[in-house]
């Protein structure tokens, strides 16, 4: 997957910041599809901050 476009599909918030960092490692460049869900603020700025947790 490097160099590859990666998007994931999370269905509860809370597995956000358990599997993005699992995969991490994968790619980089990691988007993240909510399907709706509202995520919080804590959360969007860790995926940013440093684009790894």
């Amino acid at each position: 997957m490097k160099d590859k476009k990666l998007g994931v599909i999370i269905k509860q918030e809370e597995f956000i910041l358990h599997f993005v960092p699992m995969i991490f490692h994968w790619n980089q460049t990691i988007t993240v599809l909510t399907n709706g869900i509202s995520v919080n603020k804590e959360i969007k700025q860790r995926l940013n901050e440093k684009k790894s947790l």
